[in-house]
């Protein structure tokens, strides 16, 4: 395996102990593969985006009152999804995140388009048989197919739909009737429109909808567009940050968190916030998975 040089890595960390593989109980893997975008393109910059935002972040983390990297991150250089196909590609990530998880590592995605979920998810289902998913998302990804494609990013719930014991989305406010109908007759799909966020009792029943096993995977245009601009498929409304952090901070004390991905940031000229606030994220995350 190759990795980044220290200083190029998640959290720009130059310390050798905190960002060396062998050590690191957490690896970061970046997923810039980018074929189906409908809408704006350029989310195969995010990931890099968000590892030269995440230098600017903190280490100490005032919620946890501790540092988190001191567990140690390693960040992997950009897999190359070149000349594959879409088939291709799904097998390339399981297979790269499988080997991380044979490692014992907790493995952070920051993928591009959404479609790299389903390579992801597949390795942990793999690993974790009974894991349901908390996706964090403005769209529900439940089409069968889109412009042609089962691969395409408006399509993975649909293919993840086939191995996942529960899925929680949170944050859904666009979608078609066909998607629609799915939610509605199905036994192991529990959806959270953007409409029911303010339910007091949102977060108990997020977590009476997931098991024991959780893998998370946010949509940078789950949040409102306030929080996170720079997103290929921005819709009204959404999560605001510290009700966002609320759910993560609940779902990780009371849920056992296997790892988590961030995807479809298309960074923006001269407007950082939605890769520094993904950092932020990623590393709040780490913190609430593996710091109780």
């Amino acid at each position: 395996m190759t990795f980044t040089n220290a200083a190029d890595g998640f959290l720009g960390l130059d310390e050798e102990h905190l960002a060396a593989y062998d050590s690191a109980a957490i690896v970061v893997q970046q997923l810039p593969y980018e074929k189906t975008s409908s809408y704006l393109k350029g989310s195969k910059e995010g990931p890099q985006a968000i590892l030269d935002a995440s230098a600017y972040v903190e280490f100490y983390d005032e919620e946890l009152r501790n540092e988190p990297c001191k567990m140690g991150i390693a960040t992997q250089e950009a897999l190359n999804f070149e000349e594959m196909t879409g088939e291709e590609v799904i097998q390339s990530i399981r297979e790269n995140t499988a080997s991380h998880l044979a490692n014992g590592k907790f493995v952070v995605s920051l993928g591009a388009e959404h479609t790299v979920t389903y390579g992801i998810y597949k390795a942990f289902r793999e690993k974790f048989p009974n894991v349901s998913i908390l996706q964090i998302d403005a769209h529900s990804d439940l089409r069968d197919s889109y412009e042609g494609n089962i691969l395409s990013h408006a399509c993975v719930m649909a293919r993840i739909n086939h191995y996942a014991p529960q899925i929680c989305q949170v944050g859904v406010r666009a979608l078609c009737k066909e998607e629609a109908e799915l939610i509605d007759r199905s036994e192991n799909i529990q959806t959270f429109y953007g409409h029911q966020l303010r339910d007091p009792k949102l977060v108990d029943k997020i977590l009476n909808s997931l098991g024991d096993d959780v893998y998370i995977t946010v949509d940078a245009d789950g949040f409102d567009p306030s929080v996170m601009p720079a997103a290929g498929t921005i819709e009204p409304g959404g999560l605001l940050w510290f009700d966002a952090l609320d759910i993560f901070r609940e779902v990780c004390s009371k849920k056992n968190v296997v790892g988590f991905d961030i995807v479809e940031c298309a960074p923006r000229p001269g407007d950082v916030r939605t890769q520094y606030n993904l950092a932020q994220l990623a590393y709040k995350l780490i913190g609430y998975s593996l710091t109780k």
